[in-house]
């Protein structure tokens, strides 16, 4: 059998969005995440496609 990926749940790609305005380095969100930077990319990429939660009704921290 391959390997089996997860897909990043909703509270990491909030998480990573929050880290991405705030200008974190993508290697340190994937050392805290236990990811790698490549799938903290591909997050950070698909959090602007269509499903994703409007401004308007996503917390403010």
């Amino acid at each position: 059998m391959g390997t089996v990926y997860n897909q990043l749940s909703i509270n990491e790609r909030v998480q990573i969005e929050r880290w991405r305005l705030a200008k974190i380095p993508v290697r340190e969100m994937a050392r805290v995440l236990k990811r790698s930077k490549a799938t903290i990319t591909a997050g950070s990429r698909s959090a602007g496609r269509p499903g994703r939660m409007p401004r308007s009704q996503r917390t403010s921290t």
